[in-house]
């Protein structure tokens, strides 16, 4: 998953500097690297805690979104709550995507 990039030549690109939210000098260069968006009501850090819950606020019950919000600390509380909740994310579904421990008897090469 990837945030606004505030690419130069963009319409929003204007927009971000404009409002204060990148410095006209900033040189982006990736889609992948942590958010360059500096802005009042969500700092950096807030961004990648929500982009990195993406999937367990997608996949888990609302109930369980009290949990999710603390593994949006970047911080090493944050980390294990986030590590723990990732992997029920893969046990619960994507375990049919792994490969099989044993060969399938029944296949012949």
């Amino acid at each position: 998953m990837y945030t606004f990039t505030p690419f130069h030549g963009t319409a929003l690109r204007e927009i971000a500097v404009k409002k204060g939210y990148v410095r006209e000098e900033l040189i982006v260069s990736s889609l992948t690297s942590p958010t360059l968006l500096n802005m009042p009501q969500f700092a950096p850090a807030d961004i990648e805690g929500l982009k990195r819950c993406f999937v367990p606020y997608v996949l888990l019950e609302e109930g369980r979104f009290p949990e999710i919000r603390q593994a949006e600390a970047l911080t090493p509380e944050g980390d294990a709550v986030w590590e723990s909740l990732m992997e029920e994310c893969r046990a619960r579904f994507f375990s049919q995507f792994e490969p099989d421990s044993k060969p399938d008897a029944s296949v012949s090469l």
